[in-house]
């Protein structure tokens, strides 16, 4: 009985989160009224009502305006209010580490210098990590309490549940180096890993040229390359959550070594970095 109680109690909370979600992710968008929010997810006027109260109570959300009116009074528009909370977004790549602080729109409001250098191993690699981090924090015009937390790109395997760093062919010690434990203890923020291709191509689902795009490839030719695949409006991960991983395609059997440590693959041949090589 205790067990049924807390499975529906448990229900209840996803639900309510859930439609929290929703209500926001359509006042991410245009300004939109209450009766919209009500035609666009099907939820009840009282639900709503009881969100969108909710939402105004933190900040979260402003009214701005009024819409045009069907008949009866001008409609009050919702909108986000994007300095109500910010993120930090930090990208690590090959040798580099760059961080910015972004607010609820995805604007960058503060992006911290970065050096292109060595990481010197898993212990240098964390603190360069943290270092930025640690800059991108102080750089935040507003209370800790309104940091959401911390977004972390790397390149090669990620074990996105655990936030660890299985593997990255450009480095021999980057092997299951558990990353969001290390930083959340340090700074008493949520951490998120994510793949760096992949958080290109959801950024670009949400802010670019795929916008409202369900069914699209993202091709990322950088240092190395690699394809981000968006099916059916959600971006295909793969059975191993490795999918997309197209610069280590052998396309040579006499080519060069890959750090992958097969020959002649794409990314060898044709990334940047194999590009700036030849022409050195």
């Amino acid at each position: 009985m205790n067990s049924d109680i807390y499975t529906s109690g448990s229900r209840r909370v996803f639900l309510r989160e859930a439609d929290r979600r929703h209500i926001l992710s359509l006042i991410r968008g245009e300004p939109i009224s209450r009766s919209q929010i009500v035609r666009a997810t099907g939820l009840r006027p009282a639900r709503v009502a009881a969100v969108v109260d909710s939402l105004l109570k933190e900040g979260l959300v402003v009214e701005r305006g009024f819409g045009k009116s069907a008949g009866g009074r001008k409609p009050l528009l919702l909108k986000l209010n994007n300095k109500a909370r910010y993120a930090i977004g930090l990208s690590v790549g090959k040798s580099f580490v760059t961080a910015s602080v972004l607010d609820l729109g995805g604007k960058i409001v503060a992006k911290a210098p970065s050096e292109n250098n060595s990481f010197g191993g898993r212990k240098g690699l964390i603190q360069k990590i943290s270092t930025m981090a640690k800059y991108a924090i102080d750089a935040i015009p507003v209370g800790r309490d309104k940091t959401l937390g911390l977004g972390i790109t790397v390149p090669g395997f990620v074990d996105r549940e655990k936030g660890i760093l299985t593997f990255c062919a450009y480095h021999p010690w980057w092997r299951e180096i558990p990353l969001k434990e290390t930083i959340e203890r340090q700074f008493n923020l949520p951490v998120y890993i994510e793949n760096d291709t992949m958080a290109l191509t959801l950024a670009e689902r949400w802010f670019g040229k795929a916008k409202g795009v369900d069914d699209f490839l993202y091709l990322d030719v950088s240092e190395g390359i690699a394809l981000g695949i968006f099916l059916n409006g959600e971006l295909y991960r793969g059975a191993g959550g490795s999918a997309g991983e197209l610069g280590h395609i052998t396309v040579d059997e006499q080519g060069p070594l890959c750090t992958c440590g097969n020959y002649g693959c794409l990314e060898v041949l044709g990334s940047v970095l194999a590009i700036r090589r030849k022409a050195e």
